[in-house]
């Protein structure tokens, strides 16, 4: 995790499962946002940090889950969700 992320302490906003000023971990001295900046009024936050990996990234991960599996055809979906759940809590902990 960076370590000049500024956090969030997420209140109700809608959008913190899967923002990273929200999920991520930190180290050392923590800086937050007094109020959350989610705007309610339109749903979004101008400070939104999506913490999910893209398709590719996913796609690359998950093909080398398959290889180091042996190639077990049939397991495309648990690979996927495999490969997505590593890289979300890789970029949480950094």
């Amino acid at each position: 995790m960076p370590s000049d992320i500024t956090f969030c302490s997420g209140g109700i906003c809608t959008l913190k499962e899967h923002c990273l000023r929200f999920t991520g971990s930190a180290y050392g001295r923590i800086v937050s946002f007094g109020q959350p900046p989610y705007d309610f009024q339109s749903g979004k936050c101008e400070h939104f940090w999506d913490d999910r990996p893209d398709e590719n990234q996913i796609r690359i991960r998950a093909f080398q889950i398959y290889e180091q599996n042996g190639r077990q055809q049939g397991k495309e979906w648990e690979d996927w969700m495999e490969a997505q759940r590593i890289l979300i809590e890789e970029k949480r902990n950094r």
